[in-house]
């Protein structure tokens, strides 16, 4: 029920007064009390239109009334109008309704919403007489337009289904017609034609080209074009190269690709990882809307392998790699306080170098003076900067620092390096050269040394091989392998090691096998001919060409210890 607004309560009361009036006129028309015939109007899109309302005064003489306009899907007027009031219009008609003449409808801007019934009721007040029930059918001729239409490119593949939307709206309803290539399309065993849409199954490469759906009426007509096409994945067309750049400069790979469709995505990666995870680069690099990788500034550490990605969906991406080399001038990126040569031992003094390209050259000084290392002996310039001495000496104690050079130059000189000369460590315990066991028992290898600072013990295979896992431990230097096995055969090496030097004992350990063995020497006759095997666990080799000595395992088979 309608809500009366402020400033309108007497019209309101007035209509309330009505409703007995309505009731009565109702109760005359189902008797069949002759109405007005329906009247039927049409009207073209954003015409204006007036929807006529028959009105005469009761007994001509003029009296107050009020018009009411009703729409058959309305549940509330859409127009009221009483002489001394606002007029009321509803949301959908406002300022493009009125009234005209004394009853009569005038709508502007017609719609293709507004067609349908209309109903006009005209109520004398203070009277009993009413003049309404006054039907209009208007009927909004309007050209065809898309309820809904397919997309304008369609990527597709051979063997599959594709639905093309299709569907319009106007009046007179209007009718959809689909062409192919210009062409009037036919149903055929793949294509389908639906009142809203186009069915194409198992697409095969001929069905491939230009579809238009046509909606067209007496008012006009109206065409949507669809392009149909087989997709491919995407393919890089500039991959990028190898570049080399000075630190600090700006770096750019390029990486043009196309596809169909063109919707390409991007990629890149920073030696297998990529960027968008890696903080310290990400945030100075940009991928651009082409796919080229922008980064500014360059840093060193940006030297490695990058990887452009792409892909539109379709396929497995492709890649391509190139590096990035980023050069600068050699610097020293670490210096220690302190440095430690052995007496009487060789030594070196380090110069912590990081250089791209590689160093040409490295000075020293020594105690705020030039260190030429080429003119004095025992002394040499290492390839990796560093100073050899071949025999060191207290003389050799002092403050060094070194600058490195490359073709870009040098980022700087190191700081003050106190190199101090000291006793190396010593060996108090070395382990025997030779341990000889059974297979299955337990081994222990001591291991001790002295020095200033005092050393750490350590062992190792020299065959670089890891120690036994689960199998060995270290106490005190003693090195102990439990359970022993054939693949524990080898040699062991015992690291002393202080920050003055480093030094290395060894010891073989035999693990025997099974058979009983034990070493001896035995004689060997042999010639060209074939050897034969003895009684006892030897070889003799019939002939006189020679004697030899050698040490052979004795076994209950030597054979199966060999």
């Amino acid at each position: 029920m309608a809500v009366c607004q402020p400033g309108m309560m007497q019209l309101c009361t007035n209509i309330r007064r009505l409703k007995l009036w309505q009731a009565d006129f109702r109760v005359r028309r189902a008797s069949g009390l002759p109405l007005s015939e329906p009247e039927h109007m049409t009207a073209l899109l954003g015409q204006d239109v007036i929807l006529h309302c028959p009105f005469e005064y009761p007994d001509g003489m003029p009296v107050p009334y009020l018009v009411q306009w009703h729409k058959k899907d309305h549940k509330i007027p859409i127009y009221i109008w009483y002489d001394g009031y606002p007029p009321h219009a509803a949301d959908d008609y406002k300022e493009r309704i009125s009234l005209s003449g004394q009853s009569s409808l005038n709508l502007t801007s017609v719609r293709e919403t507004d067609k349908g019934w209309y109903e006009c009721k005209v109520f004398f007040l203070n009277r009993e007489t009413i003049r309404n029930g006054t039907w209009i059918y208007l009927d909004v001729l309007a050209p065809p337009h898309f309820k809904s239409k397919p997309e304008q490119i369609i990527y597709v593949k051979v063997g599959e289904s594709v639905v093309l939307p299709c569907e319009a709206e106007g009046t007179p309803p209007p009718t959809i017609i689909w062409y192919k290539d210009n062409l009037p399309l036919e149903e055929g065993n793949n294509v389908q034609i639906h009142p809203t849409e186009l069915r194409i199954s198992n697409l095969r490469q001929t069905d491939v080209g230009d579809y238009t759906c046509m909606a067209r009426n007496s008012e006009g007509s109206d065409s949507a074009l669809a392009k149909v096409i087989v997709a491919g994945p995407a393919v890089i067309t500039t991959p990028p190269q190898n570049l080399t750049k000075l630190e600090g400069n700006f770096a750019e790979f390029v990486c043009e690709a196309r596809a169909l469709p063109s919707n390409i995505t991007h990629r890149w990666f920073y030696n297998g990882v990529e960027i968008s995870k890696l903080t310290w680069l990400q945030t100075r690099t940009l991928v651009r809307q082409d796919g080229t990788l922008f980064i500014n500034p360059t840093a060193a550490d940006d030297s490695g392998f990058y990887t452009c990605e792409i892909s539109n969906g379709i396929g497995a991406p492709e890649s391509a790699t190139a590096y990035l080399n980023i050069e600068y001038p050699a610097r020293v990126n670490f210096t220690p306080a302190f440095q430690y040569m052995p007496l009487n031992l060789s030594g070196v003094v380090r110069c912590y170098i990081q250089a791209n390209p590689a160093i040409q050259f490295v000075t020293w000084f020594k105690d705020n003076r030039p260190f030429e290392a080429s003119a004095l002996n025992g002394v040499v310039n290492l390839s990796n900067g560093s100073l050899f001495f071949q025999r060191v000496s207290y003389e050799h104690q002092g403050r060094y620092l070194c600058s490195p050079f490359n073709i870009h130059s040098t980022g700087g000189s190191s700081a003050v390096m106190e190199v101090l000369v000291r006793e190396p460590p010593m060996f108090s315990v070395k382990p025997k050269e030779l341990y000889q066991q059974p297979r299955n028992t337990e081994v222990t290898m001591p291991c001790e040394g002295k020095g200033h600072p005092p050393p750490s013990i350590s062992w190792r295979r020299a065959d670089g091989k890891k120690l036994p896992k689960n199998r060995h431990s270290v106490s005190k230097g003693k090195l102990s392998i439990r359970s022993l096995q054939k693949e524990d055969h080898g040699r062991y090496e015992c690291v002393l090691q202080n920050d003055v030097a480093t030094l290395v004992t060894s010891t073989l350990l035999l693990v025997e096998s099974a058979c009983s063995c034990a070493l001896y020497t035995a004689l060997v006759h042999w010639r060209r001919s074939a050897c034969l095997r003895a009684s006892q666990p030897s070889l003799l080799c019939a002939g006189n060409v020679g004697l030899l000595r050698l040490h052979v395992s004795a076994c209950t088979s030597l054979f199966e210890c060999m």
